[in-house]
């Protein structure tokens, strides 16, 4: 690998370290979480098609997700 395409490589990892820093990504963790939050929210409030299977399904996996189910 020569210097020229080192430097290339160097330049773009640089640039994608210092765009996509742990804030970044903690940022879009947390905005992916309210994502969520808010869906389940409108299913649960029966905002959204067949209220009862949706609910079912949820509550499905949030027993699988605690190792309840």
């Amino acid at each position: 690998m020569g210097a020229d395409e080192r430097e290339e490589n160097h330049r773009k990892l640089y640039r994608y370290v210092s765009q996509y820093t742990a804030s970044h990504w903690g940022t879009e963790f947390v905005a992916e979480l309210q994502r969520i939050r808010a869906e389940r929210r409108a299913i649960a409030e029966g905002k959204e098609g067949d209220e009862s299977a949706q609910a079912a399904q949820l509550r499905r996996q949030g027993l699988q997700l605690t190792g309840k189910a």
